[in-house]
């Protein structure tokens, strides 16, 4: 019998092949990303009553600076002539792209709501993602700000219609190279931060560059006017440069400078072609790589445990090698060291070599030592919890504290008394500083026992950056700081009243008096803090454990 015949299976077509998705557009992904950008804006600034008057008085700040700044450059046209219109343009605008690009080093991972790791795993064009991260610099309070500049920078040129129109015309090409520079620099900031010693050497001269701003401003202001003819020669070499190019091409378009006006853009071509070059180099590496890379290095044979072999086999002496440890490696600690040097200069500058603020130095010093211990427990977070399982009393507790502490204080203070002494030369004032001295920081470290052990607060976690802000820290917070700050600058009046007569009458019995009396009480209150510390922390141990451990 024959076997039925084959029927022939149909033959597919393109036509019936099912279509696959490419996914969005690049227009598509950057708006949904400055899209997600505002939005998450949005939430962070309106999580909480205190953070809405934060962003509010924040807000207010910054538009009474805009409007001064906005004010100097309006009123740059009425009292330079045209050359130093140029210069005042071309060292502004090279200043702000600096500062843009500079600026990500030390704060490059502060924001990474938009980070190109974070959308790795979705099937999104890299093209969009590098565009949704230019326009969502637009979003928060730099980028409008930054714009608002822009334009104001662009009024210096009304006086010459030609160059207003150029220099409004090249606004967005400031913008982008604004940009482009700083995401280059950003991946070149997480690239260094991704090593802890180099993440911690990065914050640290954040924190001197914020001390040492006010001073370098006040010295910049009142250099400006001796400048005279060289702030020029700087604005023309500046104006050759990839950050200072662009701004010097409205001059030489109303100049008819023509040839010197392409010769500036291809300067600026030539930075924009090797910042987008770069950036899309580090935007690749950072879609291919997201799980980081793995940390490599070589074991290092470690005998005994350290510091802690040698101190006392008692529980005052282990924590206060580990706090002298914590002073040495950690940056929240460590950051106060690095502080001292720099203030000093800082009250050197603001005193003109002669006797003012430095003449205060070694109190300060001392009492920015003991303030430090203040969050030590909140710093501790969840390593507190040894202290609670192992039985530590709180006497011990706040003894170790406080010795570890003084082992890098005392030096310290006592070389911020000499040296002021010497540069302000008021050897005769040396007894009655020491006085006060021993009150900030023996009489401070007791106060300092006490407010630790009675009331914490939301502190960066341990491995973060200390400018980090926590959750939940809100002007109560700053509040009660402030409070406490108090408490201890009034605990070095006994020694200050004494060494302030001595100053007004000229007699030096009266600092040596201020010696003895800060010599006597600075020890009996700094027991008494610990004492009385150390109580609170057999009293409410659990309590605090759980409060610190709470924070994120």
């Amino acid at each position: 019998m024959a076997a039925p015949p084959v029927k022939p299976e149909p033959v597919s077509t393109a036509r019936d092949i099912p279509r696959v998705s490419r996914g969005p557009s690049t227009a598509a992904t950057a708006r949904h990303l400055v899209s997600l950008k505002a939005r998450l804006t949005w939430a962070t600034l309106t999580r909480s009553p205190a953070v809405i008057v934060g962003v509010v008085l924040g807000a207010l700040w910054g538009l009474a600076m805009m409007l001064i700044f906005g004010f100097m450059l309006v009123s740059v046209p009425n009292i330079l002539p045209p050359e130093g219109v140029l210069a005042t343009a071309v060292v502004t605008g090279a200043a702000g792209t600096v500062l843009w690009w500079v600026f990500s080093i030390v704060s490059g991972r502060a924001d990474a709501t938009l980070h190109a790791s974070q959308f790795a795993l979705f099937p999104l064009p890299r093209t969009g993602i590098a565009l949704g991260q230019v326009l969502g610099a637009l979003v928060g309070i730099a980028g409008p700000v930054t714009a608002i500049g822009l334009v104001l920078h662009a009024t210096m040129w009304r006086e010459q219609p030609a160059a207003l129109i150029t220099a409004l015309l090249l606004m967005p090409v400031g913008w982008v190279l604004m940009i482009l520079g700083n995401r280059c620099f950003t991946a070149l900031a997480e690239r260094m931060a991704a090593k802890r010693r180099v993440g911690e050497a990065i914050t640290l001269l954040f924190l001197v560059m914020l001390m040492l701003a006010g001073p370098m401003i006040t010295a910049v202001m009142a250099g400006v006017g001796s400048l005279g003819e060289s702030l020029y020669s700087v604005a023309a070499v500046l104006a050759w440069t990839p950050v200072g190019a662009l701004w010097a091409i409205p001059a030489d378009i109303a100049a008819g400078s023509w040839v010197m006006a392409a010769a500036r853009i291809g300067v600026v071509v030539l930075t924009g072609a090797a910042l987008a070059a770069l950036w899309n180099r580090a935007l690749r590496t950072s879609l291919e790589q997201v799980t980081g890379s793995a940390a490599t290095g070589s074991a290092k044979q470690v005998h005994g445990a350290g510091l802690l072999d040698r101190v006392p086999a008692r529980p005052w002496g282990t924590v206060a090698a580990r706090s002298l440890i914590y002073w040495v490696k950690d940056p929240r600690y460590s950051g106060s060291l690095v502080v001292i040097p720099v203030m000093f200069l800082v009250f050197w500058i603001s005193s003109s070599g002669g006797m003012g603020m430095l003449l205060f130095a070694g109190p300060f010093v001392g009492f920015l030592m003991a303030y430090a211990i203040s969050a030590d427990v909140a710093y501790d977070h969840k390593g507190f919890a040894l202290h609670v399982l192992t039985g530590v009393r709180g006497w011990e507790d706040r003894l170790g504290r406080v010795i570890g502490m003084l082992l890098p204080g005392v030096p310290l203070t006592g070389l911020a008394l000499v040296l002021a002494c010497m540069f302000s030369d008021a050897w005769h004032l040396l007894p009655g500083l020491t006085g006060v001295g021993l009150l900030a920081l023996l009489g401070g470290a007791g106060i300092s026992s006490v407010i630790s052990a009675r009331y914490t607060f939301p502190v960066p976690l341990p491995g973060q950056s200390p400018f980090k802000t926590p959750q939940g820290f809100t002007v109560l917070n700053i509040l009660a700081q402030m409070a406490a700050v108090l408490v201890m600058a009034l605990f070095t009046v006994p020694a200050a009243v004494f060494l302030v007569v001595q100053m007004v009458t000229g007699n030096p019995m009266w600092g040596w008096l201020g010696l003895v009396v800060g010599a006597l009480v600075a020890p009996a209150v700094c027991a008494g803090g610990i004492w009385l510390g150390g109580k609170w922390v057999d009293a409410r141990a659990p309590e605090l454990l759980s409060t610190v451990s709470s924070y994120r």
